[in-house]
């Protein structure tokens, strides 16, 4: 079931670190933060079968271990071959997760940081 966001009663479905909820929360200045598009590819049988955004600050991005970028490919695991890819960064980042609503998170969309 999702979350309502407190501030504009939307359910909550965007995937963000709770450090980017906070600053979104707070309004602070987005031009003093460093954000990151992360993308986990999944793969079935070697096929791409879905692609889902996670949007992390800078210090989230480091604490996973990944060198930073504006963006970010992940590989889920292909069950079917038995290959793990980034699986185990993945869950490590499932950790620091957290949702917003489209309203909070349109701020940051704005910004035009990924050029899609």
């Amino acid at each position: 079931m999702l979350g309502l966001c407190p501030i504009h009663n939307e359910p909550e479905y965007t995937n963000v670190s709770r450090k980017v909820r906070e600053i979104l929360h707070e309004n602070k200045r987005l031009s003093q933060c460093s954000f990151c598009r992360l993308t986990v590819h999944k793969w079935e049988g070697g096929v791409e079968t879905a692609a889902h955004d996670y949007f992390l600050e800078k210090e989230d991005v480091l604490t996973l271990g990944l060198p930073f970028d504006t963006v970010i490919h992940l590989n889920d695991r292909d069950i079917e071959k038995k290959s793990l890819n980034d699986r185990f960064v993945i869950q490590k980042m499932r950790l620091l997760l957290s949702t917003v609503c489209m309203q909070c998170i349109a701020p940051l969309k704005h910004l035009n940081l990924w050029g899609d």
